[in-house]
């Protein structure tokens, strides 16, 4: 009896050991075909572009970097586009009242988007927090050293999006808004 049992056992057990390859085999069979098929209608690759393309270019374009270091596509200095409705011909320039509030108006904006992305961190904080201090759920291991780690990374993260508000505020109160 318990030599049948033991036979059963090993059979079971070789099964359970190469049916993944005998599935990964059918499966890697169809990922190659799968693969022939996505070249077949793949499209052309895209152009290179050549030194001898962008000078041809004639400055047309370019990638402007702004004072924090970031690049944006944007027309260059001396192109001959008007880089605002201010330029153009028959447009007025705006006054002095409306360049303020303009500006307060992009504050108040920029000032409602940190609060915000304050708020959304709070919110995941906490439940990172909750899941931290849940007695039941993973006590040790990669898993819990990883929602550790993602719990330090937002606290890092919201202590920079208050110091952002904080900035804000600063600056709205030296323009003399209030936010």
């Amino acid at each position: 009896m318990s030599i049948t049992i033991r036979r059963l056992s090993i059979a079971a057990l070789s099964i359970a050991v190469l049916m993944p390859s005998w599935v990964a085999a059918q499966s890697l069979g169809e990922l190659a075909q799968q693969e022939k098929d996505r070249r077949k209608n793949a499209k052309k690759p895209a152009k290179t572009f050549t030194e001898e393309d962008l000078k041809s270019a004639g400055g047309r374009t370019a990638n402007v970097m702004d004072a924090n270091g970031s690049g944006s596509d944007a027309a260059p200095a001396d192109a001959t586009a008007p880089a605002s409705d201010a330029a153009k011909p028959g447009a007025k320039e705006k006054t002095a009242e409306e360049k303020r509030a303009d500006a307060e108006k992009a504050w108040r904006d920029q000032l409602t988007k940190a609060r915000d992305k304050v708020t959304q961190l709070q919110t995941a904080l906490e439940r990172l927090q909750a899941v931290a201090n849940d007695q039941n759920a993973m006590q040790f291991g990669t898993a819990r050293a990883d929602m550790l780690n993602r719990l330090e990374d937002t606290k890092n993260q919201l202590a920079a999006a208050q110091q952002a508000v904080t900035d804000l505020e600063d600056q709205g109160r030296r323009s003399g808004w209030r936010g």
